[in-house]
C-alpha cells in the first residue's frame, strides 16, 4: 500500500489524523516530523508503507509511517 492510498482513511468522518511522521527505515531517519497528512501525501504519496502505527497525545492524532 502506498501513502496516497491512506487518504480516505486519514480523512474519515470518525476522526482525522492531524500530524504524521515519515520514517525511512533504509536510512533510519525522519523525513518529516509533525507534518500535516496533506503534506505527507503530496510529498511522499508514491512511497510504499512498511509499517504504520498511531501515537495520541493532547487529543490530537499522530500517525508514524515507516517506509
Amino acid at each position: 500500500m502506498k501513502i496516497k492510498d491512506l487518504a480516505p482513511i486519514m480523512f474519515s468522518t470518525r476522526g482525522n489524523v492531524v500530524f504524521t511522521t515519515i520514517y525511512d527505515t533504509t536510512t533510519q531517519t525522519d523525513l518529516c516530523s509533525g507534518a500535516s497528512i496533506e503534506y505527507a501525501i503530496e510529498k511522499y504519496g508514491e512511497k510504499e508503507i512498511k509499517k504504520m502505527y498511531p501515537i495520541s497525545y493532547c487529543n490530537h492524532g499522530e500517525m508514524v509511517i515507516e517506509i
